[in-house]
């Protein structure tokens, strides 16, 4: 009788060895390759420290621009509602008062923002009021400087914007609505 011998067969098997330099070598291509965003927040420069005794400022009512943000999207200038897209246009009017009117700022230097917000706007938001809040005084101070030095105010030193923002300061003060 003959014998017949089975055909050998390959193993169905992967070389495992290679696998974790491999693995080693993508981890190494994504890290390398991959960019962190970072978190983006607004920038403000805080009023320098002081050990002494806080000086009382009295603000008068015609010099204080109450912004609110009742909920996550009604918006109320000085206790009116107000579209987000003509904040700017209010701020400036206010601000510059270029009526004359008893209700708005009696000069640019005397002028506070107050900006309050509930406890379920969000912070996009809140963000969109600052931006727009900034914007305008923004705005005042290139109008400023293409008069004075014909540059935009992102142009100038240091010296000129000091003397820029004194004329037209931004003063700006936040807090939360308070719940009852």
């Amino acid at each position: 009788m003959l014998l017949r011998r089975k055909p050998v067969r390959m193993k169905n098997e992967i070389n495992a060895g290679s696998m974790a330099d491999i693995a080693f070598l993508l981890l190494i291509f994504f890290l390398v390759s991959t960019q962190i965003s970072s978190d983006k927040a607004v920038i403000v420069e805080l009023a320098p420290y002081s050990e002494g005794a806080a000086t009382e400022v009295i603000i008068t009512p015609n010099n204080l621009v109450k912004i609110n943000i009742v909920g996550s999207d009604t918006l109320q200038f000085n206790d009116e509602s107000l579209e987000v897209s003509k904040l700017r246009t209010m701020v400036k009017d206010f601000v510059k008062n270029p009526s004359k009117s008893p209700n708005f700022a009696t000069k640019p230097q005397d002028v506070m923002i107050s900006l309050s917000k509930s406890g379920s706007t969000t912070y996009a938001r809140y963000l969109q009021v600052y931006t727009e809040t900034l914007a305008a005084y923004r705005e005042m101070w290139d109008e400023i400087a293409q008069q004075k030095h014909s540059l935009y105010f992102s142009q100038l030193d240091e010296s000129q914007k000091k003397e820029i923002t004194a004329l037209i300061p931004f003063t700006y003060s936040e807090n939360d609505a308070i719940k009852l």
